[in-house]
């Protein structure tokens, strides 16, 4: 049974899941109507080649305070990556996907930012629209929307762009936030400092790896209690799925006291003991 800790966060995530869904809408009609609406303007790449400053400003403060929720919740990527990665569950005959805890390719993903800056800086417009997550989602839905219009080339890079994108949802869920996207590497280096974050009471957790498997970002180590916040995306999937409630959205880090206080006193029990046989070996 949930504890009260992990219902409150269930409606949190409802919340979050709610909103991604009414803005992944609001992107795609917008994309549909050929209108540029306050859902496309928001998008941090757009806002940057526009000169948007407010928005910048708002997803920096935003990531500061409580991590990457403009991964999990506005990003039009990462919600297609949430779809493909709930429907490879249902193919598998899964209530849900499930994850395991991979290390961070932190090297390729810095490699995709600075290529990514560095093309921006060129000037090289091709480069951006094909790693940004918003500008690719736009093309990519653009020419599907449109294919008899499509050139051929657009057809087969918006083809290999889904497959690829398939291919890591499928079972890897948001590899490609973690891996590929240079927003997402950006965001990632603020994340890591973020005022608030998913952390894991060592002292409550009994181990059954429930926050791992439904870690999306696949960050979560359940057997070392450590979750990386410059790759969590701000999901909510392990607080609201705790069975125990050992996982808390926070300030800090908790801190393990029962083992410290077992391993204090097995150092002064054998202390005890030692001083008792010296005594004994002295009186003999």
């Amino acid at each position: 049974m949930s504890t009260d800790i992990s219902r409150k966060y269930m409606q949190v995530k409802r919340l979050r899941v709610f909103t991604a869904i009414v803005l992944y809408l609001a992107v795609i009609g917008s994309l549909y109507l050929g209108v540029r609406t306050i859902a496309l303007k928001m998008q941090i790449v757009p806002a940057m080649l526009t000169g948007a400053v407010i928005w910048l400003v708002i997803w920096v403060l935003l990531t500061l305070l409580f991590g990457r929720v403009y991964c999990s919740t506005v990003c039009p990527m990462g919600t297609s990556l949430d779809i493909l990665s709930r429907c490879s569950a249902v193919a598998r005959g899964k209530k849900r996907p499930e994850f395991r805890y991979r290390r961070g390719l932190d090297p390729m993903r810095y490699v995709m930012l600075f290529a990514a800056v560095a093309s921006f800086v060129a000037g090289v417009g091709a480069i951006i629209i094909w790693l940004d997550p918003a500008e690719c989602f736009e093309k990519c839905f653009g020419t599907v929307i449109h294919i008899k219009e499509a050139d051929l080339s657009a057809i087969i890079v918006t083809a290999v762009t889904v497959i690829l994108l398939t291919a890591t949802a499928w079972k890897h869920g948001r590899l490609w936030c973690n891996s590929v996207c240079p927003v997402g590497a950006l965001l990632s280096l603020l994340a890591k400092y973020s005022l608030y974050h998913p952390d894991i009471n060592p002292d409550i957790c009994v181990g059954c790896g429930t926050c791992e498997l439904r870690c999306k970002a696949e960050c979560i180590n359940h057997i070392e209690h450590t979750i990386d916040s410059s790759r969590c995306v701000g999901c909510f999937n392990c607080v609201a799925g705790c069975p125990t409630g050992a996982i808390d959205y926070r300030r800090g880090r908790h801190r393990l006291t029962t083992g410290m206080l077992q391993k204090i006193d097995a150092c002064t029990a054998g202390q005890s003991s030692s001083k008792q046989i010296t005594s004994k070996t002295t009186k003999q």
